[in-house]
């Protein structure tokens, strides 16, 4: 991509939402579902699903968590071109800089231990890039509970029933993910935070 050209909302940013878009496309037609099926199990536009199927399209978030329970998937079997088996006594290191990308129009996150599938919880690092709540998109929410904390830079975080609350390297937040919230950063350089979501998956 020459280096003036800025890549637009909808374009693939990384070989992960590649990656997501055939298993997501695989694990459907296991299910012998049409897009109109996943849509109605997922609560996901028909035409947002076949843009991640794509790679044309980064989800955000709250519509992989969408799609991971409405489907009764593992985010990172979804990630892997071979899901891994669930096994006892396991570890994961991720090293610096090792992180599997997912881009949004509000983050881009970095998804850690993707060597083990089947988690309680998902951590992540995560640049917050929206400033705005009309960047962001209004607020979002989805089954489970989240934890963060701000490691660089200064967010401001919006949640349904409190006021916004201004945050700073070291602070953080423990939620109830089904209530709506928001990241925004709000200093001089984009906010970094590690997050970690429980996965809710039965």
């Amino acid at each position: 991509m020459p280096a003036n050209k800025r890549r637009g909302k909808d374009e693939p940013d990384s070989d992960a939402h590649n990656k997501l878009g055939r298993n997501l496309r695989r694990e459907r037609t296991l299910r012998k579902w049409s897009l109109k099926a996943a849509s109605e199990a997922t609560g996901v536009a028909s035409s947002t699903l076949s843009k991640i199927e794509n790679g044309i399209m980064s989800p955000t978030f709250d519509i992989l968590q969408r799609i991971v329970q409405g489907m009764s998937l593992d985010l990172t079997g979804l990630l892997e071109d071979i899901p891994h088996p669930r096994i006892i006594g396991r570890r994961s290191i991720t090293r610096a800089g090792e992180g599997v990308e997912l881009r949004s129009s509000s983050y881009i996150h970095s998804l850690l231990a993707t060597d083990l599938s089947f988690k309680k919880f998902l951590p992540f690092r995560s640049i917050v890039t929206a400033r705005s709540m009309e960047e962001f998109g209004g607020l979002v929410k989805h089954r489970g509970e989240e934890f963060f904390m701000v490691l660089k830079g200064e967010v401001e975080f919006h949640s349904e029933f409190y006021n916004p609350a201004r945050l700073r390297p070291g602070d953080s937040v423990y939620l109830d993910s089904q209530m709506g919230h928001a990241l925004l950063s709000i200093g001089k350089e984009p906010a970094e935070v590690i997050w970690v979501s429980s996965t809710v998956l039965q």
